[in-house]
This record gives structure tokens, sequence and C-alpha cells, in this order.
């Protein structure tokens, strides 16, 4: 049903659609009604946007991107619709809001209304991020974003004895135990003598390869409305 609305008048809900038609690029309707759009659009004016999405829905290992901060930073060096960014920021597919906030709006560490739960921000509130970061830097921190960590977003390990390795966002050492809060927003209690070491995590808890997640022109919208933050 979500497919008819590729040929949404709207521009907009053509590239939502398309966006969200990720979760469905396996099956056949899908595939059919992605590749006709994409042919339909192949010389139109002002579709590269659509063009991007449908490219990277219809078969995502065939989208070339940089393999270097420096060519991605060429790449993405100008353009992208700020708009259209933030959209791709709000979005469920990109992840953005699981652990960033903008204007009081996104997700926080232990959100919810059980005592347990202890309010953490999963990381930077970006409010006010293009006036602190400009665009080659913001591209940077989501390419390689364990090169620069916050001393406040830090994040921790506890390796336990049976193999097991559990992370987290804030941890104490108590005389017996480690208590790990863990990005379920609550506290967890281990025993010293179940632990076989704990410390700071050496890579962000930000993960790698966001940047294959999204199309190219997504990515450079994203970057767009960031940069735009003020």
């Amino acid at each position: 049903s979500l497919a008819s609305l590729l040929d949404d008048p709207n521009p907009a809900v053509q590239i939502e659609v398309a966006r969200t038609l990720r979760l469905s690029r396996g099956h056949p309707e899908v595939q059919q009604a992605s590749e006709r759009k994409l042919r339909s659009i192949a010389s139109a004016d002002g579709s590269s946007r659509l063009r991007s999405q449908l490219e990277f829905l219809i078969d995502p290992e065939s989208v070339k991107r940089p393999s270097s901060v420096d060519d991605w930073q060429t790449l993405l060096g100008s353009g992208g619709d700020p708009d259209a960014g933030r959209r791709v920021f709000f979005s469920k597919n990109s992840l953005c809001i699981n652990c960033h906030a903008v204007d009081g709006r996104g997700d926080r560490l232990g959100t919810g209304s059980e005592a347990a739960f202890i309010s953490l921000p999963f990381g930077p509130d970006l409010s006010v991020i293009g006036r602190t970061a400009d665009r080659n830097a913001l591209i940077r921190s989501i390419v390689r974003p364990g090169e620069s960590i916050a001393p406040e977003y830090q994040g921790w390990f506890v390796r336990l004895k049976n193999g097991t390795t559990e992370t987290g966002r804030q941890i104490d050492q108590a005389r017996n135990s480690i208590q790990l809060v863990k990005l379920d927003g609550r506290e967890y209690d281990y025993p010293l003598s179940d632990i076989e070491s704990w410390g700071a995590m050496e890579h962000s808890l930000m993960p790698e390869g966001l940047p294959q997640s999204m199309a190219i022109e997504e990515f450079r919208d994203l970057i767009a409305y960031l940069e735009s933050l003020k």
C-alpha cells in the first residue's frame, strides 16, 4: 500500500515513502515499484534526492561510498536541504533521535515512569551544534565517532568471567560490586567475584558505520540540517 505513494504529488512524501520502504526492500512489489519510479525520473530535473533514495532502496551494495573522512568531506562539502535533513534526523531509520535531542525533542536514557530508571542523555544535545562544529567537523563526528569522545559521554564496560561483556553510560565501584547504568536506563549490580575486568571503552557508544545506513543525498541533507542548528 505504501509503494503507491511513490507517485504522491508531494516530493517530500515520495522521499519519506522510499525511506520507509527500506524495511521491505526484499518484497517483489516494493522492488518493482521502486525500479519503475527510478526509471520514470531518470532524466527529471530536481530529482537527485529521490534518485539517491531509490538507488539505496533497490540495491544498497551498489551505491559507491567514500572510504575516508577526507573523501566524505569532499563529497559533502556543500549543498543539502536543511528541511529534508530535519526529517532525516527525526526518522527512526537514521537512529539519530535514539541518542540525541534537538530543542527538547528526542530520547533520553531512562525516560519512563519506573523509579528504577535513571535520567541521563544518551549523547550530546545538538540544539546549537552548528555554533561549535563546522561542516567538516560534523561529517567527521559521524563517520569516525570514536576519534573524539567528550568525558561526560564516555562509555564503560564490565567484562564478566562467563564471557559476556556489558556496556553502559555510568559506572560506580562499591565495596563488593560494580554498578553500571546500561542503555535501558537501569542500574545493574555486578559482584566483583563475577567480574574479570572493567573500565572505560576505547570506542564511542555512537556506532561506526552510520553513513552506510543512509542514501548519499540523505547524509548530505542531514549535515546541512545539523549545520543550521545555531
